[in-house]
């Protein structure tokens, strides 16, 4: 059953088009920033005609862009370390047995620890997304969607879900999933 959920995962994953820019992570979201923040500086220096009051900007938005990236890679490794032995497995039976649903579940895991925490955090059904990631609800909403497509389930009436609005965790998130119908198109219709 886990090689199953596997394959049809990776299938559905491969044929997934969402263009990277909507997939970027919070640390290549600063580095696209620091690139228009470069582009602004040019134009400064243009306007202002001094390059040494240009590169001590530069130079001072590099420091602080360093700093950020280092404090947000020792977080990760410091709750890497909280969790060493924890994998998929134990994420899958924190979900109660007779409703564990496979592809939601691998699809929830992988995606966030791949996509978003570079595969270097193992997550918990009980995570706080928000903290996890160090992100915002636009973006939980997001990968809500993203998710949504991945495993073929329809958005459509997601309003009355009774999870909309409240998805906090990854339990959350495959519960939300767990009630949103399959797509009608959908090749895995049956239950894994």
């Amino acid at each position: 059953m886990r090689s199953s959920s596997r394959v049809i995962l990776a299938q559905r994953r491969a044929a997934l088009s969402v263009p990277l820019a909507d997939r970027l992570s919070s640390w290549q979201r600063w580095l696209l920033s620091a690139a228009a923040l470069t582009a602004f500086l040019l134009l400064l220096h243009h306007a202002l005609g001094s390059w040494l009051t240009v590169t001590a900007m530069l130079l001072a938005f590099l420091v602080i862009i360093t700093a950020l990236i280092a404090t947000e890679s020792h977080r990760l490794k410091r709750l890497a370390l909280d969790r060493t032995g924890e994998s998929i497995c134990s994420f899958s039976r924190a979900f109660p047995k007779a409703t564990r649903n496979p592809l939601l579940i691998r699809a929830v895991y992988e995606t966030i620890q791949q996509d978003y925490l570079n595969a270097r955090v193992p997550l918990r059904a009980s995570d706080r997304l928000t903290e996890v990631l160090n992100t915002d609800d636009g973006e939980i909403d997001f990968i809500t969607i993203h998710l949504a497509d991945l495993t073929e389930r329809s958005m459509a009436n997601c309003e009355i879900n009774p999870l909309y609005g409240r998805v906090k965790t990854p339990a959350d998130l495959v519960a939300f999933l767990q009630h949103q119908p399959l797509l009608p198109h959908a090749p895995g219709t049956h239950k894994l």
